[in-house]
């Protein structure tokens, strides 16, 4: 019986090693499923995140996710600006993360998503 409640959990913690991180918003356009006007970020059941909900993204700004079923992590970033944010489901509020070398670019909001998200993994 031990074992293999140490298998689900060991299978548990390995899964989010597959997850992968997921865009956001694209230099302000948010990302997912349109319904009119507004658009709506759409998770499935075995997600972190399993309700749509309304998303705005403010112009410029750059922002991936990274979740499995007992986690989520997000970062973001303006591509005007030189300040990477970042948090997690596991405690971590939202927060400077870390400067950009120069101005920011696309792509660097989710650099660290893979290490949050398995940090935020109990």
């Amino acid at each position: 019986m031990k074992k293999a409640i140490v298998l689900a959990l060991g299978l548990m913690v390995g899964s989010s090693a597959f997850a992968a991180a997921v865009k956001v918003c694209v230099n302000g356009a948010p990302q997912g499923t349109a319904s009119g006007n507004v658009t709506l970020y759409s998770t499935v059941a075995s997600s972190f995140v399993v309700s749509s909900f309304p998303l705005k993204c403010s112009q410029n700004v750059e922002a991936s996710k990274d979740e499995n079923a007992i986690a989520f992590a997000i970062g973001s970033l303006s591509l005007k600006g030189k300040s990477v944010f970042e948090g997690s489901s596991g405690g971590g509020a939202i927060k400077a993360a870390r400067v950009c070398t120069g101005q920011c670019a696309a792509g660097q909001e989710n650099t660290n998503l893979a290490q949050l998200l398995i940090d935020a993994t109990p």
